[in-house]
Formats: C-alpha cells, structure tokens, sequence
C-alpha cells in the first residue's frame, strides 16, 4: 500500500481541464471542455450504511465546445477507494469515541473570482482573496454534557475521522485529523423525541505557517501517485 498526506497547500498555478458531455435531443453528445480550472470549495459527507459523498465547486477560465469528447479511464477493481455501504467509520473527540449520526466536512479556499480587466474576455486567475475556511458539522444524540460543556468551556479539541473501506484487498483508508472549536452546539427541546443536535465546528490551526495543523488528511490505498 502506499500513503498520501494531504495538507492545505499555496493553489497559485494549480488548475486542471475539466470535461463534460450533454447529451442532446436527438442523441448527439456536445463536449463542453473548461480550462483553468480550480476548486473554489469542496464539501463531504457520511451517513450511516450510504456512499461518502464529496460535492466541489468549480471556477473556470474558458469554455470550448470545439474539443473532441475524450473517452473515460476508471482504475481497476483492485486499486479503487470504495467509501460506500458497509464501510467502517468511526470519530473521536479529544481520543473519545462518539456516536455520530451524520457528518459533514467541507472547506472554502476563498478564491477572487472577480478578476476581469477591462478588455478582457475571460477572469484572470482566481487568486486567493481571504482566510481559507475549514468547517465541519456532526449530528448526535444529547447522550450526555460532556459535549455540550465543550461548546460553553471554549477552547480548541482534536477532531479525528478514520473510514475503512468496504471493498478490496487491502481495503483503502481515509483518515482526517482536525483541532477544531465548536461554534454552535444547544440542544433543544421540540417534544417527547429524543435530542438530536448539530455540533457545527471550525478547524483552527495550532501554528502561523502551518495550516496543516488545522485539518491533514491521510490516504492509504494501492495507488502509488495521486
């Protein structure tokens, strides 16, 4: 297996071609082609036995419909990242594990996306604008203050999602590992249900040039480059 670390990095230069085939009426597929693309956020999710999902918005410099469609690769059965029902998945606070219902992790790079000069026929490069933005939401029971006291005490706790994997041999892993404070986190009473709540929280960086003492991801799986 192999290991990749990922940790919030300078986006200057860094795009990619994107490519999208609509299909017509009559069956033609048109081949919608975008160059210069970068992700401006980016949004996860997990749910209980569901595929983990990721949602990304993208900003472009141009659109061509003039490039041929190019045919899709997919990796083999043995080096895909399966996420999906029957994936084990567990979360810790302060290295206490939790029950979580749901969970959401998603982050804003701040990207200008004004950047037109006059005379211009396409934005100039989406240069970042502002602090990059790492957030995250976890729904749970109120099983007990320990978590609500969290929110009231302040302060910055380590956050750290592990997900296995539910197909392959080896089966890939995802670990997320985050100091995060928590922004919102009341429980309230609607009726006789029981409590269930969002814990909405802000991943905060422990050093000045380091973001990556706010949130690191690590991926393991057969795949030797990313």
């Amino acid at each position: 297996n192999a290991t990749h670390t990922f940790t919030p990095g300078d986006l200057t230069g860094q795009s990619m071609t994107v490519q999208i085939g609509r299909p017509q009426v009559g069956g033609v597929v048109t081949p919608c082609t975008y160059a210069g693309v970068k992700v401006a956020s980016w949004e996860m999710g997990w749910k209980p036995d569901e595929f983990t999902t990721l949602g990304l918005t993208l900003l472009a410099k141009t659109e061509t419909t003039g490039t041929a469609l190019a045919a899709a690769t997919y990796l083999t059965n043995s080096a895909k990242a399966y996420f999906g029902p029957g994936q084990s998945i567990g979360l810790t606070i302060s290295g206490t594990a939790v029950c979580v219902r749901e969970l959401t992790l998603a982050g804003d790079n701040a990207l200008a996306d004004d950047r037109m000069c006059l005379g211009s026929t396409s934005v100039d490069e989406p240069l970042e604008s502002g602090l990059r933005k790492y957030t995250g939401t976890a729904t749970m029971e109120f099983s007990a203050t320990t978590h609500y006291q969290q929110f009231l005490n302040g302060g910055e706790y380590p956050i750290v999602l592990s997900v296995i994997g539910s197909i392959g041999a080896p089966q890939a892993a995802l670990t997320v590992t985050m100091n995060a404070r928590f922004d919102e986190g009341t429980p309230n009473v609607d009726g006789p249900e029981l409590i269930v709540y969002d814990r909405p929280f802000t991943c905060v960086a422990t050093s000045m040039t380091n973001d990556g003492t706010a949130i690191q991801a690590v991926m393991i799986n057969t795949q030797t480059t990313i």
